[in-house]
């Protein structure tokens, strides 16, 4: 009898695995891709006192967005974005010192946000390094030269997840508007005494956004997996049934 009973309790749970692995089906994603600006024709970042009207001022650029549509059947789960873009800049080192200065790392850069509208929004922070040496400040005063160095980078974010994902979604679905913002483009570099960063050009940038929905379907066994779990029952009955008749 305890044989049996051992036998019935494995059928069960390998019945249960199946069901279970017929219930927790694939995860379905959806991407919608908006490319904003191109390499020919790259946008103008602006600058967080002068908003480019490349992104419309503070209007920013819109996209429409089809909605989730939360009578489909399925369990909208989470919304994220994913930012490709290609910054160009120069860095200009301003070295203050008789001396050639290294360094490493000094940046130009482009402050994103995308979002709905007075609802959820993410933020990207984009930038080209650049390291070089800044030659010295050259006597006599007046033909002093800064040193320029182009940078240009093409990065992928990693995906940022949206807060509030009720936003993206609505019964019967429909559309939302979305919107891009460039909160301007800024140049930075290391801290290092006697040389200071900046620009002598706009910053530019283009790229492409990347808007994933991720949904669960409603778990529903097939037809088959019920097949198996009474089988498998059936099965584990008539394992008890033989061993009674044994003993």
């Amino acid at each position: 009898m305890y044989n049996a009973q051992i036998i019935l309790l494995r059928l069960f749970l390998g019945a249960a695995a199946l069901e279970s692995a017929a219930t927790l089906q694939a995860q379905t994603l959806t991407s919608y891709v908006y490319d904003f600006g191109s390499a020919g024709s790259p946008l103008d970042a602006g600058t967080a006192q002068t908003p480019s009207s490349d992104f419309n001022g503070t209007s920013g650029l819109d996209f429409s967005l089809p909605l989730f549509d939360s009578n489909s059947g399925q369990t909208l789960e989470s919304v994220t974005a994913t930012l490709t873009s290609t910054v160009n800049g120069t860095v200009v080192a301003y070295n203050l010192t008789q001396n050639p200065i290294t360094f490493q790392n000094a940046y130009t850069q482009v402050s994103l946000s995308l979002g709905v509208p007075g609802n959820s929004a993410v933020g990207f922070l984009p930038e080209a390094t650049v390291s070089g040496t800044a030659e010295p400040f050259l006597p006599p005063a007046g033909t002093y030269t800064p040193s320029s160095f182009p940078a240009t980078a093409t990065t992928t974010s990693n995906p940022v997840v949206f807060s509030n994902i009720s936003a993206f979604e609505a019964p019967g679905g429909g559309t939302v508007q979305l919107n891009l913002q460039s909160d301007g483009g800024s140049v930075g570099g290391p801290t290092i005494n006697n040389i200071a960063f900046g620009t002598n050009s706009d910053i530019s940038i283009y790229g492409a956004i990347d808007v994933t929905f991720a949904s669960n379907p409603i778990a529903i066994p097939e037809t088959s997996v019920f097949a198996l779990i009474l089988g498998a029952l059936a099965l584990g009955a008539a394992v008890v049934s033989r061993r009674h008749v044994e003993d």
